[in-house]
């Protein structure tokens, strides 16, 4: 494979996995579970934007490899990632909000870490437009990640007090900054 055609199976792996996260995305706003819980919901819809820019984003830079949208290369591509991304989100359906939004905490790690790898591509293949491109939507994502973190254990509490309607939902807090602070610990 030559330098154009790893910068286009490359992006096209990443566009690929972005169209189907937002998919992913679209039918948890579109889910009964989730309508409750309007940090989430919230939530989903910023990611929904954020992901559909990044994915016209890359549609362009893969116009600007020389991969239009009926290229072989993007084809494969996204062939390879529907079955991959199928994979993973067919393990996880139907499930309570807060199963959902782990499921979208896993596909954004999955987006963060290829986002890496295309930086990387674009910086040892002299590629500098893919490299920006990248680290760009990285650092789109990164946040939601860390906000997701913080949503999840309101979300959980949530939906226990529906089976015991003793549970305390201060524990969420509680639960927010005792796993906020074991991440800020291992990163000092």
């Amino acid at each position: 494979m030559n330098k154009m055609e790893t910068l286009r199976t490359y992006t096209g792996d990443q566009l690929a996995l972005q169209k189907h996260i937002v998919e992913q995305i679209n039918r948890q706003l579109n889910d009964e579970d989730m309508r409750p819980f309007t940090r989430a919901v919230d939530f989903l819809t910023r990611l929904e934007i954020t992901l559909n820019s990044n994915v016209s984003s890359l549609e362009d830079h893969l116009e600007e490899l020389g991969a239009g949208g009926s290229s072989l290369a993007v084809k494969s591509a996204i062939t390879a990632m529907t079955g991959l991304v199928a994979g993973l989100f067919a393990r996880f359906r139907h499930h309570p909000a807060s199963k959902m939004l782990r499921d979208d905490y896993i596909a954004l790690n999955v987006a963060t870490m290829g986002y890496t790898m295309l930086h990387t591509t674009g910086l040892a293949l002299n590629s500098k437009d893919t490299a920006d491109v990248a680290l760009e939507h990285l650092g789109d994502l990164t946040s939601y990640v860390m906000e997701l973190n913080e949503l999840v254990p309101d979300v959980v509490t949530h939906e226990l007090l529906k089976e015991m309607p003793s549970i305390d939902l201060s524990i969420a807090r509680q639960a927010t900054h005792n796993t906020q602070a074991v991440w800020r610990h291992q990163h000092q």
